[in-house]
């Protein structure tokens, strides 16, 4: 009897030990991540700040027609580039992030007067801010 519970005790500890080493390095890949993670939603929610405010200055300088050619190319190249970098950090194989995706197109084509689908410019940024706040809750999640 004194045998099979010394038998049973180090099948037991030796089951722990073992689901320790499988389940320890997990929480600690988890753990490390979870800063990365945060991080990079910041980055991201920074950036589709950044394309909003880009593109609103950009829409009431082509709506009044105040900007001289030059600066609206100047701003047309930020904008472009701020939407480039926040579609380098959203997943295209997600759904939530390809409707983001096509809802940073959108402001970016209804943002100057070029295309003449300035009165299209609120309704596109705030499609834009109802996706952010839904991929955010995935990203959290």
């Amino acid at each position: 009897m004194t045998q099979w519970l010394t038998a049973a005790t180090a099948l037991v500890s030796a089951i722990a030990a073992m689901a320790s080493a499988i389940v320890g390095p997990i929480v600690a890949t988890r753990i490390t991540n979870r800063p990365f993670r945060q991080k990079a939603i910041e980055s991201l929610r920074d950036c589709l700040a950044e394309v909003i405010s880009t593109a609103a200055s950009l829409y009431r300088a082509s709506y009044k027609n105040t900007l001289t050619s030059a600066e609206e190319q100047d701003k047309t190249i930020q904008l472009t580039l701020l939407i480039s970098r926040a579609e380098l950090m959203l997943d295209p194989s997600t759904e939530s992030h390809r409707t983001l995706i096509q809802n940073l197109d959108r402001v970016r084509h209804t943002a100057f007067g070029g295309n003449r689908q300035l009165d299209q410019f609120p309704d596109a940024v705030e499609q834009l801010k109802r996706q952010s706040r839904i991929v955010f809750q995935e990203l959290k999640a």
